[in-house]
């Protein structure tokens, strides 16, 4: 896969701004971030990761409505029957749009960066840190096994199937990885500058 157009950090920014900035977001922002969003999804490895996020989220796609539509007070969807309010139909649509546009979103970052993309940009996004303690580097592997586990893992199977797997699990990942360096451009800093304005337009 060749080297991302923009650092793995700078990729790994933009995708947490657009994702914090959808909490703020009524319907017609939602609007303006899927115009951003859905033009990812014209390239077929985009579509297909998103499909594959969609069918690991699908409970929670399904159950998120339901849990607003019964929970949220307000006016009954049926006369003298106050378990399912309208408001709360209205804000587990909106919660459900949400998360769509998020799950579109990674689809398109995990696609652009891959797995040693991916460990690079946390790599360089925890190294800030360190001084508080936080070891960057002991992150970035264990990141590497979890997200190399995740890339093998077995399609949902019987219970039954699922412990006879146990059994056969692969032992322990490498004990170490090597990361490419990539230097950091104008294109990164102007970046880190757009996901600062769309959280400022967000908010304000």
């Amino acid at each position: 896969m060749p080297p991302a157009p923009l650092h793995p950090a700078a990729l790994i920014a933009l995708w947490a701004a657009y994702a914090a900035g959808l909490e703020f977001l009524s319907w017609p922002g939602l609007g303006a971030a899927a115009a951003l969003a859905v033009p990812l999804l014209s390239r077929a490895s985009v579509r297909t990761a998103f499909l594959q996020l969609l069918r690991r989220s699908r409970w929670l796609l399904l159950l998120l409505p339901l849990i607003y539509a019964f929970s949220v007070p307000g006016q009954p969807v049926w006369p003298g029957i106050s378990a399912i309010s309208w408001p709360g139909i209205a804000d587990g649509a909106l919660r459900l749009a949400r998360l769509l546009l998020l799950l579109a979103a990674l689809a398109a970052l995990l696609n652009a960066l891959g797995r040693d993309g991916l460990v690079l940009g946390i790599f360089a996004c925890a190294r800030p840190w360190a001084g508080a303690g936080l070891d960057a580097r002991a992150l970035a592997v264990r990141l590497s096994l979890v997200l190399e586990g995740a890339r093998h893992a077995a399609p949902a199977r019987p219970w039954r199937l699922a412990v006879d797997q146990l059994e056969d699990a692969p032992g322990p990942g490498p004990a170490h990885i090597t990361l490419q360096p990539q230097a950091w451009t104008w294109r990164d800093s102007a970046a880190l500058l757009l996901a600062a304005g769309w959280l400022g337009a967000v908010l304000a």
